[in-house]
């Protein structure tokens, strides 16, 4: 099946998300462990796992569109000093947008499926908090439709 560059940053870019808050969020010692190695190899896997069928030079100009992408948004939520757990919250909402309207398809079983676990898991007791959830939640639709503005997710609603 023919992939878009467009297309490919899109299935690229929640993993590249999801690794970059992992990276902010988890201390050194924690990220020496094997639970955290396994995950950073999956999220490695999902990455580049769109590019796979492309020769070498177009795969890397395909993952370095998407880690410029990936440090735009998160240079984006991460001003003021926020908190990794609530950045984290915001990349949860749009990965949640993006999924329920049904315009992201994964398996749960894949490298991404295990990513986007362990990534709901361990941002659950930040949802938990009402007020925190509500502000990243109207954060990520501002980081969507700016994702939109680029050419990306276009078309993915927001449910609220």
């Amino acid at each position: 099946m023919y992939l878009s560059d467009k297309q490919r940053v899109e299935i690229s870019l929640p993993a590249q998300l999801m690794y970059a808050v992992f990276i902010a969020g988890i201390n050194e010692d924690i990220q020496q462990g094997d639970d955290f190695k396994r995950l950073r190899f999956d999220l490695v896997d999902a990455i580049r796992e769109p590019t796979n069928d492309l020769k070498s030079n177009k795969a890397l100009s395909v993952l370095r569109r998407t880690n410029t992408i990936s440090k735009t948004v998160m240079d984006m939520i991460t001003h003021d000093n926020i908190e990794v757990g609530k950045a984290g919250l915001i990349i949860f909402h749009v990965l949640r947008f993006i999924i329920e309207d049904d315009y992201f398809h994964y398996q749960t079983d894949s490298a991404i499926g295990r990513c986007l676990v362990v990534y709901m898991e361990a941002l659950d007791h930040h949802a938990q908090i009402p007020e925190r959830n509500q502000s990243a939640i109207k954060q990520a639709v501002k980081l969507l439709h700016w994702l939109q503005s680029q050419g990306y997710y276009v078309g993915v609603r927001t449910s609220l």
